[in-house]
């Protein structure tokens, strides 16, 4: 049996971070915006984009910079993008689940509850961090505040997320206390697949 955790967060919350960690302690940590780029390279999307977001090709070829800054100025657009890949990302996601005997299988993915996913999951863990910590990481990693904002706006607030979740991480003090609390979660899982 696999134990399947949903984990997702507001931006520059530390998803990625806490994937790390879950990973590095055992558990299989799948990438939701890794499959969706994935399935950006699938011949029938990459022939639905040409169609749909011409202006996110340069000589030919996809770039994924011009897609990003397409879609992340206009909900409507995200959607149309959201629904072109979704399905090839699905499909994945529930291959890789069908190809693992037993464990814990954490998905870091963004959109969880916009995408109304949670369902698929048997505990959705989100990462909570004050805006002010969370916009400071996210300038570090080149984005203005107007980038950040823009962002934001498509995905459900942060109080919004932690009241859909199963368990709420905060990630605002030391490394290790995140560390621990994710042990906590591991070992919970562990105990439930048996």
């Amino acid at each position: 049996m696999v134990y399947k955790i949903g984990l997702t967060g507001a931006i520059g919350s530390g998803k990625s971070t806490a994937a790390r960690i879950f990973a590095k302690l055992g558990a299989t940590v799948l990438d939701a915006d890794v499959l969706a780029k994935e399935a950006l390279e699938d011949p029938d999307v990459q022939t639905d984009l040409k169609v749909r977001f011409p202006a996110a090709f340069e000589n030919g070829a996809l770039s994924h910079k011009a897609l990003a800054d397409i879609v992340f100025s206009d909900r409507s657009r995200l959607a149309k993008l959201t629904e072109l890949t979704h399905p090839v990302v699905r499909r994945k996601f529930k291959e890789i689940v069908s190809s693992m005997k037993e464990g814990v299988l954490v998905y870091d993915v963004p959109l969880l509850f916009e995408a109304g996913l949670e369902g698929d999951f048997d505990l959705t863990v989100v990462i909570s961090t004050p805006d002010e910590i969370r916009h400071d990481r996210l300038k570090k990693r080149g984005l203005t505040e107007e980038d950040i904002k823009r962002r934001e706006g498509l995905q459900l607030k942060p109080a919004e997320k932690e009241n859909r979740a199963d368990v709420v991480l905060t990630n605002a003090g030391a490394p290790e206390d995140l560390e621990n609390a994710i042990l906590k979660i591991l070992e919970s899982s562990r105990r439930a697949l048996k």
